[in-house]
């Protein structure tokens, strides 16, 4: 289905058409992970990440894509510091944000404070550090534990500020 949807009325499909999709396919995947993420379900998280390491993704791969999604997070944060609306802030973004991720990424929006994404992506880059120096460690479970680290220290200012 995703084939014919791609295609449209074109009858030659090339290698090139399918790795095109497979590409798209597993961007979409990776986006679920860093969704789940930014949302704090940790059920979720910790499900997402142990699938695609069974399927065979690096666990540094991983790192690095949520790490892209909250540097974007970071970026709109910042635009919207400096006066445009996070609607204005989404629509500046580049590469642009897929039509389908912009009411997910707005929330994520409000859900994390700027300090608490500053914090999380300079925790991503030492653990993705580590998982470079030392490649038998863990990383899919040291990222579970980071997620739900900042999870629980996000929810802790909620009530605090409540």
């Amino acid at each position: 289905a995703t084939l014919i949807t791609y295609m449209g009325s074109e009858k030659h499909i090339t290698i090139e058409d399918i790795d095109n999709i497979i590409c798209s396919i597993k961007e979409e995947n990776y986006q679920q992970i860093a969704n789940s993420i930014a949302d704090l379900n940790l059920s979720k998280i910790e499900t997402e990440i142990s699938l695609h390491i069974k399927q065979g993704v690096y666990p540094l791969a991983i790192i690095r894509v949520v790490a892209n999604y909250f540097t974007r997070l970071a970026i709109a944060k910042n635009l919207v510091a400096n006066g445009l609306t996070a609607s204005e802030a989404v629509a500046k973004m580049k590469p642009p944000i897929f039509f389908k991720q912009k009411p997910i990424f707005m929330k994520h929006l409000q859900i994390w404070h700027i300090e608490f994404i500053n914090k999380f992506l300079s925790r991503l880059q030492e653990l993705d550090a580590l998982c470079i120096t030392y490649s038998q460690l863990p990383a899919d479970i040291m990222l579970i534990d980071l997620v739900i680290k900042a999870a629980y220290s996000l929810k802790q200012r909620k009530l605090r500020s409540a």
